[in-house]
């Protein structure tokens, strides 16, 4: 006979997490979102982010003259960068922003230029299989931290 020692903890009710669930949640996709600003959104304006994003091929007249310019030093990351002319659009994109968690989706609002259109902001936005990793490790681990400290809580009270 194999001997079993049994060891019991008093954990928060299932019912209080399940009421917590949607804050924390929240919480995680707010953390999660704001990395996504700080980390991966700054790597959408690399020459690196040609390959990595697939962005839409741009025009040899266009990369030529974008080369040009950038010898003038008026381009900036000389001409290699898809979505970087001047910098203006990147640096007010990183600048600020708004993070809106609300039930199943989170909002990242950010002001920006007008002449963003649909493909570049698609392009700027968009995120590799890396970074959709990186994305769920930090979820993952909010919603853990998060949940830790409730049933830390629920036990201290």
């Amino acid at each position: 006979m194999i001997p079993i020692r049994v060891i019991t903890v008093e954990t928060a009710s299932f019912e209080g997490l399940k009421r917590e669930m949607p804050g924390i949640l929240r919480e995680a996709g707010a953390e999660m979102a704001l990395d996504w600003h700080r980390h991966t959104l700054p790597q959408a304006f690399e020459p690196s982010a040609r390959r990595r994003h697939n962005h839409r091929p741009r025009s040899r007249r266009y990369k030529a003259k974008k080369r040009a310019l950038a010898r003038k030093g008026i381009v900036r990351k000389g001409g290699q960068a898809d979505n970087v002319f001047s910098g203006a659009t990147e640096q007010s994109l990183e600048t600020l922003a708004n993070v809106r968690p609300a039930r199943g989706k989170i909002t990242v609002s950010m002001i920006g230029p007008r002449y963003i259109t649909r493909p570049v902001g698609e392009e700027i936005t968009r995120m590799s299989r890396g970074e959709e990793k990186r994305a769920d490790r930090i979820m993952e681990a909010e919603i853990t931290k998060r949940v830790k400290a409730f049933r830390k809580l629920k036990k201290s009270s």
